[in-house]
């Protein structure tokens, strides 16, 4: 299991700060919390995966993140060598709430305190992740204590850096991707007749924690294979059953593999839906080059969707690394996709019903010649008899 060294997250601390300069922020506050989707900002400049509750990473140009965390954090990040990061005070754990301790949020003193180690009066502050991901109480708070600082939204400056992935990130997402290959090859081998969905996700559940993985969800779907938890479910001959793999390892990096695979014949419906999306994948694989639109790959999807009468169920894709990523695969999205770009397509076609549906999931690096394929087993639909 491999961990994010210095040397690369000096790198990343470089960029940033070059991008901060650009942008004429003075300083830059990352949001994070403990959760797949949430988690990418903080351990994207710590290597410091997030326990539950939210945190926050302060950037200065050309200096190394202040880490403002709860105890239990703190404790972890200088395990996992972080411990030069931290703020150096210790702060009380909380589960985002205000309610039981009067006064100001105890993570928004602090941040307060590492934001005013630098001259910051009158000067520009960016909140990566203030829309989503900043507890209203601790915005409230810091923004009427430093009310002389100009607070802004400085997510996207910081996620462009985020989005193009450099040589040496390349290994990190393929050990990842083993890991999703290896809990969607255990799928193939429990999945039966007879079994719950709870038992079955237990055993992918195993085999990806066994190798490294510290966040997962394991998902067997049914019907429109909208994504949820399992649940008590009895699998049924017949079944069209989506079988979804998503780890977060060590490294910060995240990965999706899925597809389909058949207990018995399915309905026609289904097996129909099956073939939709991976033309839909075929179509956006042959368009994922260095200088498409993000549009033109959704648009493949939506035609092949289209021409079938069928809606698209989840978005089409997105980018990914350590953690979401930008850019969204979405017509009314028109970045021009660069070489280093790394997205998880996952076309999902539904009936009109929302009764039946089908998807499939690959992870893709964006290189010059085109897309590369992250997952070793081929995107085809298994028969398990």
């Amino acid at each position: 299991m491999r961990y994010v060294d210095r040397p690369m997250l000096e790198d990343r601390w470089h960029r940033i700060s070059v991008a901060m300069r650009g942008a004429g922020l003075d300083a830059l506050v990352l949001i994070g919390r403990g959760k797949i989707g949430q988690y990418g900002n903080i351990h994207y400049v710590s290597g410091h995966f997030l326990h539950s509750v939210h945190g926050y990473a302060v950037m200065f140009p050309g200096e190394p993140p202040v880490l403002v965390m709860g105890q239990r954090d703190q404790l972890f990040a200088k395990s996992r060598g972080a411990g030069d990061l931290l703020s150096g005070r210790r702060s009380v754990d909380m589960t985002g709430t205000n309610v039981f301790t009067p006064g100001a949020p105890p993570l928004a003193q602090e941040l307060c305190r590492v934001l005013t180690s630098h001259p910051i009066a009158n000067k520009t502050v960016g909140l990566v992740g203030l829309q989503t991901l900043m507890p209203v109480e601790d915005y409230l708070s810091v923004t009427q204590t430093l009310a002389d600082v100009k607070f802004v939204d400085g997510s996207r400056p910081f996620a462009q850096v985020k989005a193009i992935k450099t040589e040496a990130e390349i290994p990190f997402i393929e050990e990842a991707y083993a890991v999703a290959d290896a809990g969607y090859r255990r799928f193939e081998e429990v999945l039966a007749v007879g079994k719950t969905e709870w038992e079955v996700c237990a055993e992918i559940e195993r085999t990806t924690r066994a190798l490294g993985a510290l966040q997962s969800y394991n998902m067997a779907l049914l019907g429109g294979q909208y994504p949820r938890y399992p649940t008590e479910r009895v699998l049924q001959q017949g079944d069209l059953v989506g079988c979804y793999v998503e780890v977060a390892m060590a490294s910060g990096y995240w990965v999706e593999k899925g597809g389909m695979m058949a207990l018995g014949k399915p309905a026609d419906e289904d097996l129909e839906l099956y073939r939709a999306a991976q033309r839909a994948m075929k179509g956006a694989e042959d368009k994922l080059m260095p200088g498409n639109k993000c549009a033109d790959v959704a648009r493949v999807i939506s035609a092949e969707a289209n021409q079938k009468g069928y809606r698209i169920g989840i978005w089409n894709g997105h980018g990914v690394g350590v953690d979401h990523d930008i850019p969204v695969i979405a017509e009314s999205d028109n970045t021009v996709l660069q070489e280093g770009m790394v997205f998880s397509m996952h076309p999902h076609m539904v009936d009109a019903a929302d009764v039946h549906g089908a998807f499939v999931a690959e992870q893709y690096l964006i290189r010059k010649d085109g897309a590369y394929r992250f997952s070793k087993i081929e995107p085809e639909l298994v028969w398990l008899g």
